[in-house]
């Protein structure tokens, strides 16, 4: 069964507070954040972010097997863009994720692992 919708937060725990995740009753797990970077550079990203597991993308959705039984839904709203100061645009996606089957360990780790891909660096 997929995740809920965010929808239902006011029927779901927050179990922490820097993420915004949502437990649901079916033990799935949500996490809605905005991600810096445009569609296309999730997808030019996504394949070395999976470190070799399988996955698959259906327009803005993209699901990513993690062992069985176990998977992560992605999906990206629509693109804007953040005004910083008079000359500098970034692009802004935000992003839902639907954690499927792990307990919130392995998520913290696919996580840790996950957005090292996505770092913008600057200087």
């Amino acid at each position: 069964a997929d995740c809920g919708r965010l929808a239902q937060v006011e029927q779901s725990e927050v179990i922490s507070n820097l993420d915004k995740f949502i437990a649901l009753p079916d033990g799935c797990f949500e996490l809605a954040r905005d991600m810096a970077g445009s569609h296309d550079d999730f997808l030019r990203l996504l394949p070395a972010a999976t470190e070799g597991r399988h996955y698959t993308v259906n327009g803005k959705s993209a699901r990513i097997a993690i062992d069985a039984g176990q998977y992560v839904t992605i999906e990206l709203g629509e693109q804007r863009v953040r005004r910083i100061g008079p000359t500098m645009v970034l692009a802004l996606t935000p992003v839902h994720y639907g954690f499927h089957g792990m307990t919130q360990n392995e998520i913290d780790n696919f996580l840790l692992r996950f957005d090292r891909y996505f770092q913008r660096g600057g200087g």
